[in-house]
């Protein structure tokens, strides 16, 4: 599944996977994926930062990501706030950024370095001495950040799928952010509503919320298992892996070789074009239900414009889908559909489309919702 996909149809996605294909291979991003402790851990309201912490903590530190390519709304809100407010910033990534011209840090460390940079840059918070090929770099970092002070870090999605999350709990801890009024971590997807997929159950290690699933593929194993042929069907929601994922010409051979393929796709594109059957997606514009922005706010989605021709509801679709392939849900319209997510989500429990309302909810932030994601099983 990928970022045109709302939490309702990822919910329904992992339900026909799971439950009327019975197949465990669920994955809502093409660079494989958090484990399942990781993902409770960086979830933890206490570390969660909100959007606006950016407006009052004393410095940011932007990791691995260029905001203004990821999420330009953030970029500019980071712009604002040095500007404006005096935040000091600090820029640790792979290659230049839009933000560095602006940094009291702007460091590169090497692709696949972020693991060992972070933990430097831990040891660094801490007063000792940090190790690696980084090490000066690390110490720049740190100094900007400051100690005991009011720290928000923007991440990458990508840095934890590449072995860094347990360094990014490292500074996390380093930094005291979850002791910290305006501070914790912001993740920065790589794909849209790739925060609410993963609490919807869109991944290989859990079902929604976190819970119990038996383990599957995660989408790199999966494009190789329909290389091999071990695999030979696949459901590409809202994604172009041809175009889109790491290792494009694996993914078309994949492709090729599978023998059954269905994609929900509001354009042709290379992925398409190997598809059996092609659902026409929605847009944005005309799609009812929910997405996750990365600091854990629900939002709505409503209609604005009517469906062209015979498109439907990808809900809707998902519903009749599953259905014929024997799973009757009994779910017969979105708000419905959202309330079936919200009972597995322990986090979300609940939570309604009137109480998300217009300007969103997070769970966080809930009264009722004193359930912190947790690993079970």
């Amino acid at each position: 599944a990928g970022g045109g996909t709302s939490n309702e149809e990822g919910y329904l996605l992992q339900r026909i996977v799971r439950e009327a294909l019975r197949s465990p291979h669920v994955d809502s991003g093409g660079r494989g994926s958090l484990g399942k402790e990781a993902m409770s851990q960086l979830a933890d309201p206490a570390l969660s930062a909100r959007v606006d912490d950016v407006d009052r903590a004393e410095s940011v530190l932007v990791l691995g990501t260029d905001p203004l390519h990821e999420m330009p709304i953030f970029d500019l809100r980071v712009r604002k706030a040095v500007r404006r407010e005096g935040i000091k910033l600090a820029v640790a990534s792979e290659r230049p950024t839009s933000l560095d011209g602006g940094a009291e840090a702007a460091v590169r460390f090497a692709p696949g370095g972020a693991e060992q940079f972070v933990h430097a840059v831990a040891a660094a918070s801490r007063a000792e001495e940090p190790q690696g090929p980084t090490a000066a770099e690390a110490g720049r970092v740190a100094a900007a950040l400051g100690r005991d002070s009011e720290v928000v870090i923007a991440w990458s999605s990508r840095l934890a799928n590449e072995g860094a999350a347990a360094a990014l709990l490292d500074l996390a801890g380093s930094l005291r952010l979850a002791e910290r009024e305006h501070s914790g971590l912001i993740e920065v997807p790589e794909d849209a509503n790739g925060r609410g997929l993963r609490e919807a159950g869109c991944i290989p290690v859990a079902g929604p919320g976190f819970g119990d699933a038996a383990a599957g593929r995660s989408a790199s194993e999966i494009r190789a298992a329909l290389e091999s042929e071990e695999l030979t069907a696949v459901v590409l929601a809202n994604v172009d892996p041809v175009r889109d994922w790491p290792d494009t010409d694996g993914w078309r051979t994949a492709l090729q070789n599978a023998d059954f393929i269905v994609a929900f796709s509001m354009f042709e594109n290379g992925s398409t074009a190997h598809a059996d059957v092609v659902f026409p997606a929605e847009s944005h514009a005309e799609k009812e239900g929910t997405v996750t922005h990365p600091d854990g706010r629900l939002q709505r989605l409503r209609p604005n414009i009517p469906h062209p021709g015979d498109v439907r509801p990808g809900w809707r679709v998902l519903v009749e889908l599953a259905a014929a392939l024997d799973l009757e849900t009994g779910l017969d319209s979105a708000p419905e559909v959202f309330e079936a997510l919200a009972a597995e989500v322990p986090f979300y429990a609940g939570l309604t489309y009137q109480e998300i309302g217009g300007t969103g909810v997070r769970w966080q932030d809930r009264d009722a919702a004193s359930v912190a994601p947790s690993v079970s099983g």
